[in-house]
């Protein structure tokens, strides 16, 4: 079972620069740790891989005022519990979490946002309790097929062989600035503080669990089908050619909207995977739009 401990320093130092307070739920045996702000209809974010805190930045966004607001560190990242399963696991895992803290927080319904893996997460959780979920905002979740992936998937292994070396801070490194952009590590001491050294430690979760976890996740018509709530892809502009995977995201984008019964898309100029972290005055406008257009009926 991966030690999570060392992390917990640094989150403290997050969560006493976001004015919030970092709290404990009980969930599935252990707990994980998350953060909410305001009242209201409830938006649940999921992050994806490495960067637990990656919503922390549109917390306080204006936008988003009349929202009651949550950021939680999913199992196996920050000082969340610990993982001990096998990786074709983690993902129900993952949404079973996701609908425990649901209940913790007496959220009936809610609107979720997830990024990336935490997007599957979403999609996961509203097909295992699609009542529960009132609409959709997937931002760029990796869903494409074919040579687009094979490139992608390829460059996470390289990332990865480094860590099975011992060097998670070199694996991350090579993840993140493919990924994400160069500068990553500039982007993310300024927006989401110590989550260098947090993405460090969860390393293990990401690539012995998440990555061969969403190796296994099927994503076809018929799991499309159900998903009848409304759901909105966004997808960055900048996010077009990463790993050289050029247009992995474009098509996830096509694919889905195509499949899923009520969605539709938006690409946002100038952002790139990051998208809540290094632009949150421009995301958080467009969930609370969504939201807003469909609101849940009490």
């Amino acid at each position: 079972m991966q030690n999570l401990l060392p992390a917990w320093s640094l989150i403290l130092v997050v969560a006493a620069q976001a004015g919030l307070p970092l709290e404990r739920a009980p969930i599935n045996g252990d707990f994980l740790t998350y953060q909410q702000r305001g009242e209201g209809e409830a938006i649940l974010t999921i992050h994806g891989a490495l960067v637990a805190d990656a919503f922390l930045p549109i917390l306080d966004q204006p936008a988003l005022e009349g929202y009651r607001v949550i950021q939680y560190r999913r199992s196996g990242y920050s000082n969340s519990a610990a993982l001990d399963l096998a990786p074709e696991e983690f993902l129900d895992r993952a949404a079973s979490d996701a609908i425990a803290l649901m209940d913790y927080l007496g959220i009936d319904r809610a609107h979720l946002v997830g990024h990336s893996s935490g997007a599957v997460i979403a999609m996961k959780v509203a097909l295992r309790e699609p009542d529960r979920v009132q609409s959709l905002v997937l931002l760029e979740p990796p869903i494409s097929t074919g040579p687009a992936a094979e490139t992608l998937f390829a460059h996470i292994g390289r990332a990865g062989s480094y860590h099975e070396a011992g060097d998670s801070a070199a694996a991350v490194d090579a993840f993140l600035s493919r990924l994400i952009r160069p500068e990553w590590q500039a982007l993310m001491g300024d927006q989401v503080p110590g989550a260098v050294d947090q993405a460090t430690e969860d390393a293990g979760t990401f690539f012995e669990l998440e990555v061969p976890g969403l190796s296994e996740f099927i994503w076809d018509e018929k799991r499309a089908a159900r998903l009848s709530m409304p759901a909105l892809y966004v997808l960055g502009s900048e996010s077009s050619s990463i790993a050289g995977a050029d247009g992995f995201f474009e098509q996830g984008k096509t694919l889905l909207v195509s499949q899923l019964p009520n969605a539709e898309s938006i690409t946002l100029d100038g952002m790139d995977h990051s998208m809540q972290i290094g632009f949150p005055e421009q995301l958080a406008p467009i969930v609370a739009e969504f939201a807003g257009r469909h609101p849940i009926e009490h």
